[in-house]
């Protein structure tokens, strides 16, 4: 093929690789709004979990936010050629399960450190620990739907963004003042906005 064909070719594969990027990034903005409203509105008992519901400490995570992220996750794998039908509901799964499960880990993490450091590295810590979690999880989640994740060095990108993006909390709370809960909803839309991105960026390359 000749060069100015060649990089023609590469041009648009460039593209196409940042258009599927900013795609989910701007599908990662409204799944982070509809987690923030499920964990706002859905009260009922039956749609909270916790790995640990005997152990003294701060509630339960609602489900919701899993499910709707697992299910921008399932889309992800799928756009970029993941097939396997039930793959793809075990990846929308372990999604749910790693958001429960980051959910008790940061709480638990900031019931131990309780009043030995400040509240703010208290919560970078804790809320770092919870985004390490839910990105580790949602990497083995893409893994199992997607045979491009299934090299270690594809969830080193994606676990860095989901711990970094988990421990600014400090950043989130300069969103307090906007309305009620308005730190958590920033959380939302940032992390899974990062992540989601971070992982098509990953599945994209050739």
């Amino acid at each position: 093929m000749p060069e100015p064909a060649v990089a023609a070719a590469d041009q648009g594969a460039y593209s196409s690789r940042g258009g599927d990027i900013l795609t989910f990034a701007a599908l990662g903005v409204l799944s982070g709004i509809a987690s923030f409203l499920a964990a706002k509105y859905s009260q009922l008992p039956f749609l909270h979990l916790s790995f640990f519901p005997d152990d003294a400490y701060r509630g339960s995570a609602p489900i919701l936010p899993g499910v709707i992220f697992g299910l921008l996750v399932a889309a992800c794998a799928h756009h970029f050629g993941a097939r396997g039908r039930w793959r793809l509901l075990l990846a929308m799964v372990l999604t749910t399960l790693a958001w429960v499960l980051a959910f008790d880990l940061a709480s638990q993490a900031d019931m131990q450190l309780g009043l030995q450091v400040s509240s703010q590295a208290r919560g970078a810590f804790a809320l770092g620990v919870g985004g390490f979690v839910g990105g580790f999880g949602t990497c083995l989640a893409v893994a199992i739907a997607h045979p491009r994740f299934r090299r270690l060095g594809a969830w080193l990108l994606t676990a860095l963004v989901a711990t970094f993006f988990g421990a600014i909390e400090q950043v989130y709370e300069l969103a307090a003042d906007l309305f009620e809960n308005a730190a958590l909803c920033a959380l939302f839309i940032v992390w899974q906005t990062a992540v989601i991105a971070s992982i098509a960026a990953t599945l994209g390359r050739k």
